[in-house]
């Protein structure tokens, strides 16, 4: 990917960030991971999440068809306002375990929640 300009569009892999492009998340497959939430973890940032998704989508629709190049400043700072409110709740709803004080520092193991483990 040496004369690769613009952005990666992605599924998230971790290892496919050690390349040095700007990446952007395929929504398609946020969605798909949202649904696996929704279903086996349910918590109700997940389904807002989604639903703000296809929301934006419906927007960037609308505005491609009345030949707009992008949405408004005020409908972009809205939209990103909103996804950083649910990423807020899905943080605290989702906070790993601290390693106990009375342990030795040490490289270990510490199950977190599937809804913050990015794909291997």
């Amino acid at each position: 990917m040496p004369g690769l300009e613009g952005r990666v569009i992605q599924d998230g892999w971790k290892s496919y960030f050690k390349y040095p492009h700007l990446h952007q998340l395929c929504k398609v497959h946020q969605l798909c991971r949202l649904k696996f939430l929704e279903e086996r973890y349910p918590q109700a940032w997940v389904t807002e999440m989604a639903n703000l998704l296809m929301e934006m989508k419906v927007a960037v629709d609308t505005a491609r068809q009345a030949s707009q190049a992008c949405l408004t400043s005020e409908q972009l700072k809205t939209f990103d306002h909103r996804c950083d409110r649910l990423v807020e709740q899905g943080l605290r709803a989702n906070v790993p375990p601290e390693q106990p004080a009375d342990q030795p520092e040490k490289r270990v193991w510490i199950k977190e929640s599937l809804a913050l483990q990015p794909h291997k």
